[in-house]
């Protein structure tokens, strides 16, 4: 067969299943079928198995979602790969009194990083930003206390057309309780994380991440405690996160916000894994994550045990304060 026309029926068989699953789980018609036309295949992943678990059969691979996806897909790798493919660079460079790393595709950006802020409490932009989106950067907050010892840090990522600033101010009270530090990256485009497969090790928002952590932990007086190094996200920044925790050495869990996850998308990692979402979430019902982790138990024994998946009232979305201290309670009781 073809190479065009394999990446054709890939797509197909992988996304093509977004309205049919809508259609014809428990959860009724869902947001599961308006995915953007710039995914990233482990979202197409998260919806085969998904199908897979709930035993759906695909759509056509001639959908027209199908071949509009594959056109998406053939352009995020034309714009990768046009830039050579290597390890986060070690070069760092000063500017304003922070540091930063310098990535292939991250770059400084001028930005009032420092905002208004209480007395001891420190919170901004990230001063670093994408070499094409350079407006897209991230948010950040330190709590009062951040210089005087080592606190943990959540890596959040956020939903589909949030931003970091959204991300921190849902976290920031919480941060202050319990003392924890929050970095908010933000993606190349506002609708999705472009993070790393095999054909992908190393992404512009993979890149991304790791170059606004470095920024932020390179704030003069911080240090991190690196017994609670928290990668979480929401929706679709949620099973990102979950991507990035069990393939960045640093990462001790992962939060996943009304989430999923799926056999391909988790790496060689083994990290403690939250998982929330609302009873009356029409996208991830509490059902659907049970089912989706017992069959990620079974492809990857290593994870039983390390799985918690609670279930909070409300549909999707970060509007329920109980659902929010009760993920960062269950991380530091880890």
């Amino acid at each position: 067969m073809a190479r065009g026309c394999k990446m054709q029926l890939l797509a197909g068989v992988l996304l093509g299943v977004l309205s049919l699953a809508a259609a014809q789980t428990s959860a009724g018609p869902t947001a599961l079928a308006s995915a953007s036309a710039k995914d990233h295949p482990f979202w197409g992943e998260l919806l085969r198995f998904i199908n897979h678990v709930e035993k759906q059969p695909p759509l056509s691979p001639s959908s027209p979602f199908g071949k509009k996806l594959t056109e998406a897909q053939n352009k995020l790798k034309a714009e990768q790969n046009s830039t050579a493919r290597v390890t986060l660079a070690t070069d760092v460079t000063k500017t304003s009194g922070y540091t930063f790393p310098i990535t292939p595709w991250s770059v400084p950006v001028s930005v009032n990083a420092k905002e208004s802020a209480p007395p001891g409490v420190q919170k901004g932009k990230i001063a670093v930003g994408y070499q094409k989106r350079p407006n897209r950067n991230g948010y950040y907050y330190l709590p009062a206390g951040f210089n005087q010892r080592a606190m943990p840090i959540m890596v959040f990522l956020h939903g589909s057309g949030n931003t970091g600033v959204q991300m921190v101010t849902w976290f920031e009270k919480l941060a202050d309780k319990y003392k924890f530090m929050i970095l908010a990256p933000e993606s190349s485009w506002a609708e999705e994380w472009q993070m790393a497969s095999a054909s992908q090790p190393f992404t512009m928002d993979w890149n991304h991440v790791e170059a606004c952590y470095q920024w932020v932990t390179h704030i003069p007086g911080v240090r991190v405690d690196n017994s609670k190094v928290a990668y979480a996200g929401f929706s679709r920044g949620g099973y990102s996160a979950a991507a990035l925790a069990t393939r960045v050495p640093r990462a001790t869990h992962a939060l996943e916000f009304h989430s999923a996850i799926s056999n391909a998308m988790l790496g060689g990692q083994t990290p403690w894994i939250w998982m929330s979402t609302g009873r009356q979430d029409p996208i991830f019902p509490v059902g659907r994550l049970q089912r989706v982790v017992q069959a990620v138990r079974g492809y990857k024994p290593r994870f039983w045990g390390k799985i918690t998946i609670a279930g909070f009232s409300g549909k999707h979305g970060l509007n329920n304060p109980a659902e929010l201290e009760a993920g960062i309670r269950w991380w530091f009781s880890k």
